[in-house]
């Protein structure tokens, strides 16, 4: 598709999922950064970014990153509002066990 249509961030988060799906995170990353270069805020590619980032061997600050600019650009997103609930949800639990 992407011959026939060009490289979208749309079409280059799709084959990035495949390749990320058969373990090639590496080639993954091409393709994502690719899509990074055509649009540097396409939530779905900060996604996949973020959470490849780990698998390629980035630093954490790497990834922390990409995910600020998520946080930043697409406040709104499903994905940023989970992630921002689940990081509530741990600074609660983690509380819990410095008291003691």
């Amino acid at each position: 598709m992407i011959d026939k249509y060009g490289s979208t961030p749309f079409l280059l988060n799709m084959l990035a999922s495949c390749y990320i799906a058969q373990g090639k995170n590496s080639d993954a990353e091409v393709v994502l950064q690719e899509s990074l270069d055509k649009d540097p805020n396409n939530a779905a590619t900060l996604i996949n970014i973020f959470m490849n980032s780990h698998f390629v061997g980035k630093t954490p600050e790497v990834a922390s990153r990409y995910l600020s600019q998520l946080k930043d650009t697409h406040p709104n997103h499903e994905f940023v509002q989970n992630y921002n609930k689940k990081e509530i949800e741990f600074d609660r639990v983690a509380k819990q066990f410095t008291r003691a």
